[in-house]
C-alpha cells in the first residue's frame, strides 16, 4: 500500500542476470564501473542527525572535477531517497513496499526487505542497522546486511514521519502532533511528547536537544520534555555548531541560539518558503521557491552570493561537499556550484522536478519525480 505521507517527508537497482525477475520499480539502467572511490557514508537525510546537509569525507568531487559527472545509472519505476552507508545504497521501494539495498556504484541490488505493509518512506542506518517508517504508524529495523527484518514498533496515532538517529534513539514525528523516540536496538519506546506540529516531519538533533516544527520547539533528547518553544513556524531545522537554521514562509532564513530559541539574525533572500538549509565551513546554503540558492554568513546572516538554479522552487535540502554546492528545482535542473563563488560549475537537466541531492564517495544521488505525479527514481551520477 502507497505511504499517503511519502511525498510530504520530501517535500522535504539488481545483476543483471536477475532483472527480469525482479519488480519494475527495482529495474535500472547501468553504466561500467569506475575507479573505487574512498570509503565514506551519508548515512541519514541531511547526513547527520542535525541536517547540516554537509559532507566533510568528500575527496573525489571538487570544483575541479565536478564539471565530468555523467550518469551511471537510474533506477526505473518507484524508487526514492537513498543514503549510503559500509558499501551499500540503502532506498525505499515505495511501489513494492519494501526496502531495497543496492550497490552504490553500479546499482545492482544486494538485497530486498522483508515486506511491510505500507510502503517505507526514507531510510537511515546506524550500527549494522537500516530503520524506515510507514504511515501505520510503524518504524522498522532491518539488518543492514541482509535485509532481515530485526524489530518494527507502531504507536497509536499514524503518520510516521522519516526518521532521525543521535546516540542510540531513532526519533520521529507523527502526523497528530507527537514525536517520539526508539531505543534502537530493541525498538523499545523511550518516550512521547505532544508538541502540536502535525506535519510529520523530520525532527532535528543535536547537543542533546531534538527540534521539531511547527512552532520550532526544543526537546530533551533523553527525556522528551520541552526545553523551549519558538513563536516561528517552520519545520525545515538545520542544527549545527550550537545554532539552529530555518527557513521562514517569507523567504528568510533564521538563525536562533539552539539552547534557548534566542533569535539570532534573520535575513530575507526572496521568495517564500524553502527546504532545510545546509550549514558548512561557517556558511548557511539556503533554497527558496524562486529556484535560487543563496549563501549567507552563518554568524551574522550577511548574503554573500545567490545563484540560479531553475525557475521553480528548489527541490530538496542542498548537499555541500569538497567547496561544491548540489541543488536541484522542480522544473528539472539539477546543477553544482562553486561553494566559495557562486558559479555555476556544472548543471544537468533531467526528465523530472529534483526532490533531494546526495553527495559521497565520488558519487552524485539526486531522488527525482516523475512530473510530479507522487512516482520516483534515483539518478546516479559519477566521473
Amino acid at each position: 500500500m502507497r505511504n499517503p505521507i511519502f511525498r510530504a517527508v520530501a517535500t522535504f537497482v539488481l545483476t543483471l542476470g536477475f532483472v527480469s525477475s525482479l519488480p519494475a520499480s527495482a529495474q535500472i539502467r547501468t553504466a561500467p564501473a569506475t575507479p573505487q572511490a574512498r570509503s565514506a557514508d551519508w548515512p541519514q537525510i541531511g547526513f547527520d542527525a542535525g541536517h547540516s546537509g554537509y559532507n566533510p569525507y568528500e575527496t573525489i568531487l571538487s570544483p575541479s572535477t565536478v564539471g565530468g559527472l555523467h550518469v551511471r545509472w537510474i533506477t526505473s519505476g518507484d524508487v526514492a531517497f537513498p543514503v549510503v552507508a559500509k558499501g551499500l545504497l540503502y532506498a525505499a521501494d515505495e511501489a513494492g513496499e519494501h526496502l531495497l539495498a543496492f550497490d552504490p556504484r553500479s546499482g545492482a541490488l544486494r538485497w530486498q526487505g522483508d515486506s511491510t505493509y505500507y510502503s517505507p518512506g526514507p531510510p537511515a542506518y546506524d550500527a549494522g542497522r537500516v530503520y524506515t517508517t510507514t504511515y501505520g504508524p510503524t518504524l522498522y529495523a532491518f539488518d543492514a546486511h541482509t535485509g532481515t527484518l530485526l524489530w518494527s514498533s507502531s504507536d497509536c496515532c499514524y503518520g510516521f514521519g522519516a526518521p532521525t538517529i543521535m546516540r542510540g534513539s531513532v526519533y520521529v514525528n507523527d502526523q497528530s502532533g507527537y514525536t517520539f523516540a526508539f531505543d534502537e536496538i530493541h525498538g523499545r519506546e523511550l518516550w512521547s511528547v505532544y508538541t502540536a506540529q502535525f506535519t510529520g516531519g523530520l525532527p532535528a538533533a543535536a547537543s542533546g536537544l531534538v527540534f521539531v516544527g511547527p512552532p520550532i520547539t526544543a526537546l530533551n533528547a533523553a527525556t522528551g520534555k520541552i526545553v523551549w518553544t519558538s513563536s516561528i513556524n517552520s519545520s525545515a531545522l538545520s542544527a549545527a555548531g550550537g545554532v539552529l537554521y530555518t527557513t521562514g514562509s517569507d523567504g528568510s532564513v533564521l538563525a536562533l541560539d539552539a539552547a534557548d530559541g534566542m533569535l539570532l539574525w534573520s535575513t530575507a533572500i526572496g521568495g517564500y518558503g524553502g527546504p532545510s538549509p545546509a550549514v558548512a565551513n561557517g556558511v548557511v546554503y539556503a533554497g527558496n521557491s524562486l529556484g535560487t540558492v543563496t549563501a549567507l554568513e552563518a554568524a551574522t546572516g550577511h548574503i554573500l552570493w545567490t545563484a540560479k538554479v531553475g525557475t521553480y522552487p528548489i527541490g530538496g535540502p542542498p548537499a555541500v561537499a569538497n567547496g561544491v554546492v548540489y541543488a536541484g528545482s522542480d522544473d528539472h535542473q539539477l546543477v553544482a556550484i562553486d561553494a566559495g563563488s557562486g558559479a555555476v560549475l556544472w548543471s544537468k537537466k533531467l526528465p523530472t522536478g529534483v526532490l533531494s541531492t546526495i553527495v559521497v564517495n565520488g558519487m552524485l544521488y539526486a531522488t527525482a519525480d516523475a512530473n510530479q505525479s507522487g512516482y520516483y527514481s534515483v539518478y546516479a551520477f559519477g566521473l
